[in-house]
């Protein structure tokens, strides 16, 4: 869970403030469920709460959670990359090719 909330706030650091929309799917992502009938106002709760801990921490060291970003910013380049590689291998592999004229 703590992966992927990590994600979402260092992919959105300049305005690390999910919307309520944003946490209720993060909290599915991460699986936290209360079941006290409230689920979902506690799920929210516990996301925004995470958020809000995140926030103040990382503002009281933000050199220390600098190198903790970058390391975020590199695996999602690295994850994009490969998501750009499939693609071309794959636009490529259902491309007719044709014969040489010799």
């Amino acid at each position: 869970a703590t992966e992927i909330l990590n994600e979402y706030f260092y992919s959105h650091l300049s305005n690390p403030y999910p919307s309520e929309e944003a946490k209720e799917e993060l909290a599915k992502k991460c699986s936290i469920t209360v079941s006290q009938g409230v689920g979902t106002t506690i799920t929210v709760s516990q996301v925004s709460n995470w958020f809000g801990n995140k926030r103040i921490r990382y503002k009281k060291n933000i050199g220390k959670f600098q190198e903790e970003a970058n390391l975020y910013a590199a695996k999602t380049a690295v994850t994009a990359t490969h998501a750009v590689a499939a693609a071309i291998h794959n636009s490529q592999a259902n491309s007719p090719t044709t014969p040489n004229s010799g």
